[in-house]
């Protein structure tokens, strides 16, 4: 495997699951969107936007550009590079020729402020409108997305995008785009909280009908009320009562009866009602977000670790399927601050030897950023500093700019006096940034540490060649 197989996962409309409630007035109101360029599905945490967006795009009758986001799009290179991955599973000739464009324009950023980039955004909506059928853009997990050069591309998207182009987005809170526009010109297509919350009728379907758990009006009245119809809360306790022993009434009685929060107290009883082996697993990969058998086996030194992900991807409790081969799972996101916190209190691994086994599995495979997060996240700066050295000079080719900066700025300072190779990156940054007032102390800090390289004369060459690029523009010692 290799981190482009690991990227098409989230090129992939999430897979559906037997224990998935069909929710069809939320179908149609999706379908709408497809009269309007933008439709947000906008809710915190928990109320199946992805589950809901996916059971959409299986049955739109529509081709699908499916883009499942993730803290490091952040960085608008990347960003921009998935992007136009998922618009060519629509059509293969989107895209063409636009990197060939970009290069040497610098990292992909701010349409306003970047000519290239601009220019490239239009290329690429010029090769959009001439697909000759309509089409959707599903950006899943949009709350993820922090940069203001990302958002500034998708505001361009959204203002230029050919009428056969159609975005969905998925976000815990409203995109910080300007929607007023798009309202005043009936454009866009808004799905919140209120509307996703079951209805009884989609509590009695989810507990009686996908569930079989034959509750009375009453009963399922109560746990709406207590769940206050949120969907994540009313599937736990489902799943609760399906491996509960005794009466529905005396749970229902005990859940009204907890002042705890709903949510975080119905995953601990389900939680509690897994077998010895099922939580000896869980408390030994409980820190990784995307799980796969042989990373599981890695982390926990279990050899049975396919079965039981399958196991857990089979109830639908904890994990969800990644993938349409069955290879990869990940954990409910919303579950993982309860997950890690009971994990904690029951005297789970400790997550830093999680975190490091997986740090070390995942660079052994090539997924260098899951690799980095997991060593920063264990506090092992050597693997994470020697990840930097590694792929830095490719990462700043292919305009990476943004994830270069932001790995380099998690690392403590006592990484750059172990690995010299670090400041040279920042001087190439400086360079590339022209910030040329901190390229000299850079280099001067890189060459002092020198001696803890392995190969001190890289070092010297790096330093040597940054100067004289500077002083052939008349840019040295500045």
């Amino acid at each position: 495997m290799n981190s482009h197989a690991l990227n098409n996962l989230h090129r992939q409309i999430p897979p559906p699951h037997g224990r998935d409630l069909p929710r069809p007035r939320l179908i149609a109101r999706l379908n709408e969107g497809l009269r309007c360029k933008l439709t947000v599905l906008s809710a915190p945490a928990g109320y199946g936007k992805t589950t809901l967006l996916g059971q959409w795009a299986r049955q739109a009758g529509i081709k699908i550009a499916w883009l499942s986001l993730r803290p490091d799009d952040n960085d608008p290179a990347r960003f921009f590079r998935r992007l136009i991955a998922a618009l060519r599973t629509v059509n293969p000739a989107i895209g063409k020729g636009i990197f060939e464009m970009l290069r040497g324009e610098g990292r992909p950023g701010s349409p306003a402020e970047k000519p290239g980039m601009e220019q490239a955004l239009r290329k690429l909506l010029d090769q959009a409108g001439l697909v000759l059928h309509d089409f959707a853009v599903a950006l899943d997990d949009y709350q993820h997305i922090q940069s203001p050069p990302v958002h500034e591309i998708l505001t361009f998207l959204l203002e230029y995008q050919p009428p056969q182009m159609h975005v969905f987005v998925s976000s815990e809170g409203d995109p910080p785009w300007s929607l007023a526009a798009l309202r005043t010109a009936a454009q866009v297509n808004e799905i919140r909280a209120p509307y996703l919350a079951f209805s009884m009728d989609e509590a009695g379907a989810l507990f009686n009908e996908v569930m079989q758990l034959q509750l009375s009006y009453g009963e399922i009245s109560a746990l709406v009320s207590r769940a206050e119809a949120h969907p994540a809360a009313l599937k736990y306790a489902a799943l609760c009562l399906k491996e509960e022993r005794g009466a529905a009434a005396d749970f229902i009685a005990g859940f009204e009866q907890d002042e705890r929060e709903a949510l975080p107290c119905l995953v601990e009883m389900l939680l509690v009602r897994q077998g010895a082996e099922m939580q000896a697993f869980l408390s030994k990969v409980f820190a990784l977000e995307l799980l796969s058998p042989a990373l599981c086996e890695a982390v926990s030194g279990q050899g049975n670790s396919a079965a039981l992900l399958r196991q857990l991807a089979e109830t639908g409790a904890f994990l969800a399927p990644a993938d349409t081969a069955g290879e990869w799972f990940r954990f409910h996101p919303f579950l993982a601050t309860y997950i890690h916190d009971y994990f904690r209190r029951v005297a789970g691994e400790a997550e830093e030897t999680q975190r490091r086994r997986a740090a070390r599995w995942f660079a052994g495979q090539g997924f260098i950023e899951e690799a980095f997060q997991h060593g920063l996240a264990a506090h092992d700066a050597n693997l994470a500093g020697e990840l930097i050295e590694q792929n830095a000079r490719e990462m700043l080719q292919n305009g990476e700019l943004v994830t270069v900066e932001r790995w380099l700025s998690a690392l403590p300072e006592a990484a750059f006096n172990a690995r010299p190779m670090l400041s040279i990156c920042r001087a190439w940054i400086a360079v590339i940034t022209q910030q040329y007032e901190g390229v000299e102390t850079h280099l001067k800090a890189a060459l002092a540490a020198r001696g803890n390289s392995s190969r001190p004369e890289e070092i010297t060459g790096h330093a040597e060649a940054i100067r004289g690029f500077l002083a052939e523009r008349g840019r040295g010692d500045e």
